[in-house]
């Protein structure tokens, strides 16, 4: 019994955790300093007159980018608990955030001591049904033709929800870091072989069709 409680509470922490990501994906812009500061509110004017343009945005494939008093700066992020760990384009530590409410499109984070209230301005989504592990079942030359030459056994693309990526397709195989852009309706991968991007021509519950750049061939994965 003890190991299937220990087993369920598992699983829930995964779920918090994933839905937490999910929830996170977007711009998040500062809107005030929170209560917790225990600051008069000319105090308080003064902080958000100075923060004013304060910025987040985390991607699903986890780079994020930010911006503070005309400030910019780009690196990777990774979400532990309740805490958000960034490093910097350069490979140095960024801020640490930490999440103290997550509600819709209002967080309330601590940032190196400074607990601010941010709103998200705009949303990142990802399509669940990409979410999946995808079976390469082969390439067509010709997108007229419904032939198709047959994928290597066992050849596949992990697509997960932590924004993190397996594939094994002919004789490439890597990992790294995935997002789909749903503007431009590309698969952005970034990975130990360099970085691609494919054009997603077709995506449902069991299929995915994929096309790389200008490429007249389509890589087809399906899903049972």
């Amino acid at each position: 019994m003890k190991n299937f409680i220990a087993v369920a509470l598992l699983l829930c922490a995964f779920t918090l955790n994933a839905q937490t990501r999910n929830d996170l994906y977007g711009e998040w812009d500062f809107g005030s300093v929170a209560d917790e500061m225990a600051a008069d509110n000319s105090k308080k004017a003064r902080v958000a007159g100075v923060l004013e343009g304060y910025t987040y945005v985390f991607y699903p494939d986890n780079y994020y980018e930010a911006k503070m008093l005309n400030v910019a700066e780009k690196g990777t992020w990774k979400l532990s608990g309740d805490s958000i760990t960034t490093i910097t384009s350069e490979g140095k530590p960024g801020l640490t955030l930490i999440i103290l409410s997550l509600e819709g499109d209002k967080m309330k984070m601590n940032s190196n001591g400074l607990v601010v209230n941010m709103i998200k301005t705009k949303t990142i989504t990802v399509p669940q049904s990409l979410i999946q592990k995808w079976t390469f079942a082969g390439t067509r030359v010709d997108p007229d033709d419904d032939e198709l030459r047959p994928a290597p056994k066992d050849n596949f693309l992990d697509l997960k929800a932590d924004g993190t990526y397996e594939a094994a397709v002919g004789q490439i195989k890597e990992t790294g870091n995935w997002m789909y852009a749903q503007e431009t309706k590309t698969l952005n991968l970034t990975g130990n072989k360099g970085a691609k991007q494919w054009q997603v021509v077709l995506f449902d519950d069991t299929s995915l069709v994929l096309r790389m750049n200008t490429s007249k061939s389509e890589f087809v994965f399906t899903h049972l």
